[in-house]
Formats: structure tokens, sequence, C-alpha cells
């Protein structure tokens, strides 16, 4: 009795029903496929590494000092596009036109506090991860502190009692008429 219709099997009347020419060609057949399977495996993995891979934009540094100080002013600043990376980490091509103005900047002879405030008046105190303390920043800075400071005192509304449901309400309605029909006072 067959279990598995669906399933092909290969009834062999005696032992040498396999002859050497069928052996060989499901051999050649495996590793056929096993070929085909390392080869997809090769593929996949090499478009892959060139998906991730980027362009390295080289910059002709003088000193081992000036690129430290490169990479932490550029560490300092926001990729207007992206908003939440370093300007160091994007990858947008505004990220890495700003990159190339910050190191024109820095072989004219520009200190890190005029290179910032360069981008400032181009781009706004949004181009800093640390905007300075202003009027127009104080909620910023002091929003996350006022904000339970003001709840604990009261100021974060009146609470009222919650009224239930009306729902609940005809849920009790039907309870006491049920009561009722049972004889229950209610």
């Amino acid at each position: 009795m067959n279990l598995f219709p669906w399933r092909v099997t290969l009834r062999r009347s005696a032992p040498c029903a396999r002859t050497p020419f069928a052996a060989r060609s499901r051999k050649t057949h495996r590793a056929q496929g096993a070929l085909l399977r390392a080869l997809l495996i090769v593929l996949v993995l090499a478009f892959a590494a060139s998906a991730t891979a980027q362009a390295i934009d080289p910059l002709p540094f003088k000193d081992h000092a000036q690129e430290l100080r490169f990479q932490h002013l550029t560490a300092q600043l926001r990729c207007m596009v992206c908003q939440n990376e370093t300007l160091a980490d994007s990858n947008a091509s505004l990220a890495r036109d700003m990159r190339h103005e910050v190191f024109r900047l820095m072989q004219q002879g520009k200190t890190d506090v005029q290179i910032k405030q360069y981008l400032v008046d181009r781009y706004s105190d949004f181009v800093l991860y640390d905007p300075p303390v202003q009027p127009s920043t104080w909620l910023l800075w002091f929003g996350p502190v006022a904000d339970p400071a003001c709840r604990c005192r009261g100021g974060g509304g009146q609470r009222t009692q919650t009224q239930p449901c009306q729902c609940t309400r005809r849920n009790g309605i039907r309870r006491r008429g049920r009561r009722r029909a049972r004889g229950y006072r209610a």
C-alpha cells in the first residue's frame, strides 16, 4: 500500500538494476547541482558586498593631527539631509560636499570656531549637534526637565473621575433584569 501516492518510487527487481551509467549520471547531476549552488552563493555575496561598498573619498591631509581634527569636527556637525547622522557618518551627496567645504576651510587656516560659524551662517544652528543655549533653543534644553516637574506639581491638567461606558451600564441593567426575572430583589 502506497501512503504517499504523489511520490514516485523506483521499483528494482534486482540489486544490479542500477547500471554504472545511471550511477554516473546521478553523481554528475549532484556535482552540477552543488556547483550551481556554490556559484549562486558566490554571486549573492559579491552583489551584497558591492551594494554595501562605498567609494572612499580620500582627502589629502598634511599630517595625522589634521586628519584627527577633521574627524572630530565633522563628528560635531549634523548632516542636513539625514538629520540623525553626523557629517562624518552620512553618505549623502550634500554631506560629502559639506565635508569638502570643511576640508577647504581647514586648508585656508580657519579655526574650528570659524568653520562652525561659517556653517551656522549658511545652514542655521540646526547643523550643530549641540546647539547653543539661547531663547530660541530654551525649550530644547530645558523642556525635558520642566515637563516632569510641571506634571508632578499638578500642572499636567485636571484629572476627572471617569464615567463608566454605556455598555457597562447596559450590562448592569441586564443583570438586574435577569435577577428580577428569577425572583431575586435587585
